[in-house]
């Protein structure tokens, strides 16, 4: 019997327009009703998903949140981070310098800033809650868990002279085909600090080296006392490959990318066909 699930966002528990249909949030609701914890893991910041926890109900529940790809992991009934990993202040001015020379956008995200070498606004909008700014969400005691913030923009040339803080993680962005001639002088440079994952087709995420959304997952299962053969995962890109090889059942999307189904158990449908939900439906539900 599972008695956790992990899901990836985009191109998996949301359609393509950043929305989770009822079929979706029904399925997940009655497996939490079930008793099974609720994992959202993600390549997106904690406000990106606000909506979505509140959606799923994991602040009712008891679920909680991977962020940046398993740097940062937070408890959602309790608003507590059980786990944090950032790149270090030297390691990022230096890597930032470094991928400046190539001309990539580059963005790092922290608390409500955005930081970036392009105006993302409008790319970026639509995974932004319409809700107020400082609406909160609350826990079953009504406690104040999480705060839907004001996005403070910063549009800089250059971000390696700017940053002075250490961030998850830094995402840059570009031709697949020109990020994937980068890789190799990066991890020449940087393989012992750095670890990057394309998290789309034109979007890589650097990491601190060792962290993953696999490893996040082994950090909760720790936490919640449950066996990683008791847990299914769901994913569709090359930044779930580990959670999905690692789960006891690994389901990759009909929509994934190769690289993920060739480690699946199973392969579902598209996320725009309730994939999540009609494995959920038939393997979780129904037994």
């Amino acid at each position: 019997m599972y008695k956790l699930i992990f899901t990836d966002v985009d191109g998996t528990l949301i359609d393509n327009e950043n929305r989770i249909s009822e079929r979706t949030r029904n399925a997940f609701i009655a497996c939490q009703e079930k008793g099974i914890k609720v994992v959202i893991a993600t390549g997106r910041p904690d406000f990106m998903v606000f909506d979505h926890l509140r959606t799923l109900k994991l602040n009712k529940y008891g679920g909680a949140i991977s962020n940046f790809n398993g740097t940062k992991v937070t408890l959602c009934d309790t608003g507590e981070i059980i786990s944090e990993n950032t790149i270090d202040i030297d390691t990022t001015r230096e890597f930032l310098k470094f991928m400046e020379e190539y001309h990539f956008s580059i963005s790092i995200m922290k608390d409500e800033y955005i930081y970036s070498t392009v105006d993302r606004q409008n790319e970026l909008k639509m995974f932004f809650s319409e809700r107020p700014a400082y609406e909160k969400i609350l826990n079953n005691e009504n406690k104040e868990l999480f705060v839907f913030p004001k996005i403070k923009y910063h549009i800089e040339d250059t971000l390696s002279d700017k940053i002075d803080f250490e961030p998850y993680s830094i995402q840059f962005g570009g031709e697949t085909d020109e990020l994937l001639k980068v890789f190799p002088e990066i991890h020449k440079k940087f393989s012992d600090r750095i670890h990057l994952t394309f998290t789309s087709d034109n979007s890589v995420e650097a990491m601190p080296v060792g962290v993953t959304k696999g490893t996040s997952m082994k950090k909760l299962a720790d936490h919640y006392g449950i066996k990683l053969s008791e847990i299914v995962a769901f994913g569709d890109s090359q930044n779930d490959f580990e959670m999905i090889r690692d789960a006891g059942t690994g389901v990759a999307m009909g929509n994934g990318q190769t690289v993920v189904k060739e480690v699946a158990d199973y392969i579902t449908l598209k996320n725009v066909e309730d994939g999540v939900a009609v494995f959920l439906e038939e393997n979780v539900l129904n037994n």
